[in-house]
């Protein structure tokens, strides 16, 4: 494996920055996943991280078929009353076929990571699952979901795992061609597990 130090921060393959912090040697941690389908799912990568580790307690603001304006909107519910060590957010790619601008989704994000920082937890951002093998794709929903992308990698998050690289292969993807499996959720749950060190 490939590993370089940017910044004084590792990165290992170009798919995740390290958190660093103290924060994430606590036992007893609470992390929040916030998301569409891809973390609704039973089987999503939160799921999977709160089977592996017992003793961390997991919750999600996530639900199938929603944008990130229903996001911003229920995050905001869910963090009145609670406070969490690391909020992670994975969505958008809805907002990219569903028609919402792209500037609009951008301001959503941003306003999830402001509520991220102002709980003073740590932020992971989840880039969306690659869309390419989608039957229903356009040119120009697959250059949207492209800038938003490239945007993303560009933000103030404290670690940022891409799996839309991740997911370029045809065997990660459940048969509607647009939701990975399991199998890919497997392999993001261990991305994340790496990125902010709470083995």
């Amino acid at each position: 494996m490939n590993i370089k130090v940017i910044g004084g921060v590792v990165a290992l393959a170009g798919l995740y920055v390290l958190l660093t912090s103290a924060t994430t040697k606590k036992k007893n941690l609470k992390l929040l996943f916030i998301g569409d389908s891809n973390t609704d799912n039973t089987y999503s990568y939160a799921d999977k991280i709160k089977k592996r580790f017992p003793n961390i307690t997991v919750d999600k603001v996530a639900k199938g078929g929603q944008g990130t304006q229903w996001m911003v909107d229920n995050v905001e519910k869910k963090l009145k009353d609670n406070k969490y060590d690391i909020i992670t957010f994975l969505g958008g790619s809805n907002d990219v076929y569903g028609g919402v601008p792209l500037q609009t989704t951008k301001d959503n994000i941003l306003k999830i990571r402001k509520m991220i920082s102002d709980n003073g937890a740590k932020a992971v951002l989840v880039t969306p699952p690659n869309k390419k093998f989608y039957p229903k794709n356009t040119a120009e929903k697959l250059k949207n979901l492209d800038d938003l992308i490239a945007w993303e990698k560009q933000q103030d998050f404290d670690s940022i795992i891409d799996f839309f690289n991740m997911t370029d292969k045809l065997d990660l993807f459940n048969p509607d061609f647009r939701h990975p499996n399991s199998d890919a959720h497997v392999i993001l749950a261990d991305l994340f597990v790496k990125s902010t060190g709470i083995a």
